[in-house]
């Protein structure tokens, strides 16, 4: 069985979110588990299940629908993307191999470079360009970042042509492990301090080297620094008139929910910021939650629950 986790650039306008939905319902072999529209990033997760070539139709599809129904340069959002659909991860559950889903991937990219003329990266499992084997490197300067960075030849699609979609963007795709998408909202409006607290808890942070002076001092905070497997920013939710670190766990088995979250708490405490609340973005399994220790006394408020927990074995 194969997880997809295909991400749209769009999450306000529910209709069309379902317009470009409604394929997976027509494919037999495909359970469409759930979707999560976020206002402020503008942005929808889509999570579903199904036999690998099934999987890939319901990919094909949905990137279909997206170029049909989203025009990349007109979408508005605090998230970092370059396409329509911005990412298509291929994720290997039951009987079925990284080196599969590394294979479904890169049938994908073919089929879509080919039909819609979109450039489309490999990310992850799936390359070993180390200039484009993280999300952050392949959308740091958004869309147009991401063009100008093809007209200098800096850096080149795996497939197709190295020039933007005009209505599409880019596609990015591959295969990964299990991951959790984890948000904590501050009680702030500085949205500093949030991009700060990021650069201090995701992975191997640049600054490390740069600045000596840069980590807090006071207290000590060196097991939160640099968490494996961490990648993290920090953005406004406009909305709400907060701001909030925003995480990707890719290696929730060594960094989870729980010590981010106390983490975040900690940095945020420094700053003399409260947190609010923990967001789950999409699906997380039930190993992962359990490890999440929301009676903790570490942890002053306890995780929002918005989302339906995904059970796994």
């Amino acid at each position: 069985m194969c997880l997809c986790v295909p991400n749209i650039s769009e999450g306000r306008d529910i209709g069309k979110v379902k317009e470009i939905v409604s394929p997976l319902g027509r494919i037999k072999g495909v359970k469409l588990l759930h979707v999560d529209c976020g206002k402020d990033s503008n942005r929808s997760v889509i999570s579903f299940v199904g036999e690998p070539e099934k999987c890939l139709e319901g990919c094909f599809r949905l990137v279909e629908k997206s170029y049909e129904l989203i025009d990349i340069l007109k979408q508005e959002g605090n998230h970092p993307k370059v396409g329509a659909l911005d990412v298509c991860p291929f994720v290997p559950l039951y009987n079925l191999s990284m080196r599969e889903c590394v294979e479904l991937s890169k049938r994908l990219a073919k089929e879509v470079s080919n039909k819609f003329s979109i450039p489309v990266f490999l990310y992850a499992e799936s390359t070993y360009d180390i200039k484009t084997k993280t999300l952050f490197q392949i959308r740091k300067g958004g869309v147009r970042g991401l063009e100008r960075r093809l007209e200098l030849g800096k850096l080149k699609a795996t497939y197709g042509e190295n020039k933007i979609n005009k209505k599409f963007g880019a596609l990015i795709t591959g295969a990964r492990e299990l991951m959790i998408a984890f948000n904590v909202t501050l009680d702030s409006n500085d949205v500093e301090i949030a991009k700060k607290i990021a650069s201090y808890i995701r992975e191997n942070p640049k600054e490390r080297n740069k600045d000596k002076n840069f980590f807090p001092t006071k207290v000590n905070f060196s097991k939160y620094i640099g968490l494996e497997g961490v990648q993290a920013i920090g953005w406004e939710i406009p909305s709400r008139s907060l701001v909030q670190v925003s995480m990707n766990l890719r290696k929730p088995d060594l960094s989870g929910m729980d010590l981010v979250y106390k983490g975040v708490t900690a940095f945020s405490k420094y700053f003399g910021v409260n947190v609010l609340e923990g967001e789950l973005i999409g699906l997380v399994s039930k190993k992962h939650l359990e490890k999440f220790n929301i009676n903790s006394t570490t942890l002053e408020t306890a995780i929002t629950l918005n989302t339906p927990i995904w059970l796994i074995k």
